[in-house]
């Protein structure tokens, strides 16, 4: 607002507060007029405001009687109630942790049973046994020798198989460089029925080198001298 239309308000404010009571009295003078309608000092000024063209705020108007309506001041934001999210924003959801299986504990290691001892028998029993067949044994070698023209010498590994009661059960080439079915079978058949003294506690088997020569050659010829045969 300038300073002239401040001037000019308070001029129109003077001249409302003496005609004020003017146009609130009924008329008088004459006996037929209707009377005056009453009008504020508000409006007064208003109209004196709008015919020098100045511009009024807005004021509530006042009702015959009544207080002026006071307007409910806004709340502040601090103590308005927080309005709820129309939609409530999933929670993200985590993925379950994996269990972790425990670790096996190592099984102890089963403790081994302590082996049984392994039935002996006497290295001289089986010599003298092996002695006493010496011949027929030779009996075999030369037969595939001469007979079969076969070369049979070489040293071969025999399993023999004793019974508790000391019979030999059965013979067989371990280590066979010769690989003649049918000289094995020979060998074997001299040993089967053969009885050791004292027999072993138990079924057993012996392992026993034997080595085949030719005739003339020192080994073959000590297993002549010791079986008491001759060339």
């Amino acid at each position: 607002m300038t300073r002239e239309q401040a001037f000019w308000l308070l001029v129109a404010a003077a001249l409302v507060a003496v005609f004020a009571k003017s146009f609130r009295a009924p008329s008088e003078h004459f006996w037929d007029a209707p009377p005056r309608i009453p009008i504020t000092e508000q409006q007064a000024i208003e109209i004196l405001a709008r015919l020098a063209g100045i511009d009024m705020p807005d004021v509530p108007e006042e009702k015959d009687g009544s207080e002026p309506v006071a307007e409910e001041p806004t709340p502040a934001k601090e103590d308005q109630e927080p309005v709820p999210d129309p939609k409530p924003k999933p929670k993200a959801k985590s993925k379950p942790k994996q269990k972790v299986a425990p670790k096996a504990k190592p099984k102890p290691k089963p403790v081994p049973e302590p082996k049984e001892p392994r039935p002996v028998i006497d290295k001289e029993t089986v010599d003298a046994m092996v002695s006493s067949v010496l011949p027929d044994l030779f009996g075999c070698y030369m037969y595939f020798m001469d007979r079969a023209h076969m070369n049979v010498d070489g040293q071969v590994l025999l399993a023999i198989e004793i019974s508790a009661r000391g019979a030999v059960t059965k013979v067989s080439f371990r280590e066979d460089p010769l690989q003649i079915p049918r000289m094995e079978e020979c060998v074997a058949s001299k040993f089967v029925g053969k009885e050791i003294y004292p027999p072993p506690s138990e079924p057993v088997v012996a392992r026993y080198p034997l080595t085949f020569t030719r005739p003339g050659a020192p080994r073959f010829d000590r297993y002549l001298k010791e079986s008491g045969g001759s060339r």
